[in-house]
């Protein structure tokens, strides 16, 4: 007797762990090369730059002009590749969602592991460009290494003093210690190299705890819709309760300029160690000039000859299969090549602030 017979499925239960792309809404462009290599024309304008004074009755001088700097990049390459076996027992097996004793023919079942594996890889290289997003704007820097991927650093070049790390007594949550102050100071750096606004700050989870207890102990007037000047808005939800990123509130100076505060808590698993990291750390503080920062999604040239144009295609990602005769298999296959590249990096700043 066939017990399978008796048996109805009631449905299918995926522990899904999401991943929220938080870090690629600072890099809203994207860019397809043709080539193996990004180049851009690095330039830079100070519009606060003075008119001269001069008499009329002498030859103006002539402005110098500023030039440009041309800048290349060689971006990262990704492989993510998964099998169909023909020659296992995996395609006379129930897949998950098939009904008890099966329904599905040997080519439906590869029809929908071909289709799952493209699903994984996506989401898979998807998770990278965020974490590759999140270094380039939190270090301004990327360390491009994996298993068999000798290590290689691309440096945007962000200045020194957009880095800071409080210690001692300068440490949030020390006596005395104002984070409002810390983040003007950050803020005002930002200013004096490119001439911009701090839009956005955001926060590890322990630093919120730090920034929200300053808050609570001594700004309780801000709890209110209105007060000295400013509109200030801020969200009550407990840190614990916080799973991926949320955006805390907002802080609007008499000028009509918001401070948008977020909160980032979420994480990766990186592919090779298995091991849980953080994007930003728990009490690292990031600063960002929405306007002026303008992250660019770079994409080299797939170097596939499948992918067309000569073997060098310019694409986000690219998927296909590998046949295999003996033993008889599907591999399927999806590459990227890339690289997140801040438009102004400077535009940026990091506070460690505990």
């Amino acid at each position: 007797m066939d017990l399978t017979l008796s048996m109805t499925l009631a449905g299918v239960h995926r522990t899904f762990m999401p991943n929220d792309l938080f870090w690629t809404r600072f890099f809203g462009q994207q860019f397809l090369s043709p080539t193996p290599t990004i180049v851009f024309d690095e330039v830079f304008e100070d519009n606060r730059i003075l008119g001269k004074f001069a008499l009329p009755n002498i030859v103006a001088p002539v402005n110098s002009e500023t030039g440009y700097e041309v800048v290349s990049y060689k971006p990262a390459y990704m492989k993510e590749k998964d099998s169909i076996e023909y020659w296992s027992d995996s395609l006379f097996n129930r897949v998950p969602g098939e009904q008890i004793g099966g329904s599905y023919s040997p080519a439906q079942r590869a029809e929908l592991m071909r289709a799952d594996h493209v699903k994984k890889h996506t989401i898979r290289m998807e998770n990278r460009f965020n974490a590759m997003c999140a270094q380039a704007l939190i270090t301004g820097k990327e360390i491009i290494v994996g298993d068999n991927y000798p290590e290689h650093t691309v440096d945007f070049r962000r200045k020194a003093n957009h880095t800071a790390v409080l210690t001692g007594a300068q440490a949030w949550g020390q006596a005395g210690v104002n984070p409002l102050d810390a983040i003007g100071d950050m803020a005002d750096q930002l200013y004096l190299t490119t001439g911009g606004a701090t839009t956005d700050v955001v926060f590890g989870p322990l630093a919120w705890k730090l920034f929200h207890k300053y808050l609570v102990d001594t700004k309780q007037a801000w709890f209110s819709t209105f007060t000295k000047g400013a509109d200030v808005n801020f969200s009550q939800i407990a840190i614990g309760g916080l799973k991926q990123t949320a955006y805390m509130g907002t802080i609007t100076g008499n000028n009509g300029e918001t401070l948008n505060l977020w909160v980032d808590n979420t994480t990766f698993i990186d592919p090779v160690t298995r091991l849980t990291g953080r994007h930003l750390g728990e009490n690292d503080v990031v600063g960002i000039d929405v306007n002026g920062f303008k992250g660019i999604q770079c994409f080299g040239a797939i170097k596939d000859k499948k992918a067309g144009n000569g073997g060098l295609a310019a694409m986000r990602m690219f998927s296909r299969e590998i046949e295999l005769e003996e033993p008889s298999a599907d591999y399927v296959l999806t590459q990227s090549a890339p690289l997140m590249i801040p438009g102004n990096t400077n535009a940026s700043w990091r506070m460690t602030v505990k």
